[in-house]
């Protein structure tokens, strides 16, 4: 784990910040940068690389460290009766849903287990959280065993039932602005059929491509919705532009099945069963073509699926049901990270629905099942780190070596040695290293 100093070594410590230089007027500030370098050079150790080896190695030995921030775990329904699942994320704002009596009931945490808000609407048995944009919350309520989709802005009384006519089930699944997208099963086949409202029930439009048996929106970004359609030879990742007749297959080449769950910046996760034999199950990224397609499955893993995707970050799991690890990717299959390593003992079978960011931190929501097959939401939280000026080297570690490389930069007058940008390397250009390399990160 990359460890950040505190504090600068003794010998870094500037002599150059009292008497003939700090006094320096700034007329003068370029001679006595050249000044400067020439001590720098010298006190560094430059001259005698041997020296200055010894000596950095003595300080850095010597020096606290400071740790980076590391993903936290919060369960959000500790220790409660029955199954609770964390299925979206925005903000710092969680969604998914909680057992209330012996019921489910949707409703919205914010990143905390105390902080559960109860959105099940009067007159409906249960109801769940699907997804989350903003302050507007989508999913579906259930009354006599049939759920229909709706949305809600925070409490249970905000409820609108957006169930279109001649749909016998529907649920809301993505949001986007003013956007919602989701199924219905259409009267009286009961095949799911993508729908598209404008928020209201008479808004709905139906997405099913055509010669398409089902379909579903499972996400909505930049003017298109995204999701998969089921046609005779199997699942078809795609995405829609507000009608049936838009539908654009994403299927890659070599694929027999591909799924699309979220979308964002332009950018689209899911996975694909590749070959013919449906025995291979990869996480996946799209740019908003079929030959966009970039397998992001890390070696070694039985199965992987991305299911959401948000602040440079997409999240899934890998392994087969019973044995799965939440993880997250930053791009490729060597970016794999394995969020099951920061679970509470005890948790074994882990999966990462959506990702999220505010000004403070990056959210992972998912859930995990104990070893009584209990399942529970959970978030994972990091912090977010601020630029580290003094990590000059970019290394991730404040050391004696980055004294050492911004030395070097300063007496060559290199371009990298410009640390306060006013596009003159000189002596407050120094100053303002050490005062960077002394706060540390």
């Amino acid at each position: 784990m990359s460890k950040f100093f505190a504090h600068p070594p003794a010998a870094t410590k500037n002599p150059l910040t009292s008497g003939t230089f700090a006094n320096a007027s700034a007329t003068k500030a370029k001679a006595a940068g050249v000044e400067a370098k020439r001590f720098l050079t010298d006190a560094a150790g430059l001259a005698n690389p041997k020296h200055s080896i010894s000596v950095a190695a003595l300080l850095i030995a010597a020096l606290p460290g400071l740790a980076r921030a590391q993903w936290i775990v919060t369960e959000l329904n500790p220790g409660g009766p029955g199954f609770s699942r964390g299925q979206a994320a925005s903000g710092g704002v969680q969604g998914g849903y909680k057992y209330v009596g012996n019921q489910i009931h949707g409703g919205i945490w914010n990143s905390n287990s105390s902080s559960f808000l109860d959105l099940n609407p009067a007159g409906f048995t249960q109801s769940e959280v699907l997804t989350i944009y903003g302050g507007i919350q989508g999913g579906r309520a259930i009354v006599n065993g049939s759920g229909q989709a709706g949305l809600w802005t925070g409490t249970a009384i905000s409820w609108r039932n957006l169930q279109p006519a001649g749909i016998g089930e529907s649920a809301v699944l993505a949001l986007n602005g003013t956007q919602q997208g989701g199924l219905g099963r259409v009267v009286p086949d009961w095949r799911p059929h993508a729908l598209l409202w404008r928020g209201t029930a008479a808004s709905c439009v139906d997405l099913n491509p055509a010669g398409a048996y089902s379909s579903s929106v499972r996400a909505i970004s930049d003017g298109h919705q995204y999701g998969y359609a089921e046609m005779g030879n199997g699942y078809h990742a795609g995405m829609w532009s507000g009608t049936a007749a838009s539908w654009v297959d994403l299927s890659p080449l070599g694929t027999s099945n591909s799924f699309l769950f979220g979308a964002h910046d332009g950018q689209q996760v899911g996975y694909v069963n590749i070959g013919f034999t449906n025995t291979l199950i990869h996480a996946c990224i799209w740019s908003g073509t079929a030959a966009s397609w970039i397998d992001i499955h890390p070696p070694g893993a039985s199965e992987s699926k991305a299911y959401g995707i948000g602040a440079g970050i997409q999240v899934g799991h890998t392994g087969a049901p019973e044995f799965r690890h939440a993880c997250l990717w930053r791009g490729t299959a060597s970016s794999y990270l394995d969020l099951s390593q920061f679970l509470p003992a005890g948790f074994r079978d882990s999966i990462a629905m959506a990702v999220s960011s505010d000004s403070i931190n990056t959210y992972v929501v998912g859930s995990a099942r104990d070893r009584f097959g209990q399942t529970s939401a959970l978030v994972w939280i990091k912090p977010h780190v601020p630029p580290c000026y003094a990590d000059f080297n970019g290394d991730t570690t404040v050391d004696f070596f980055d004294y050492i490389d911004f030395v070097s930069a300063f007496s060559s007058d290199s371009s990298s040695a410009d640390f306060n940008h006013d596009t003159v390397i000189d002596l407050y250009d120094y100053l303002e290293f050490v005062q960077a390399f002394s706060t540390g990160c």
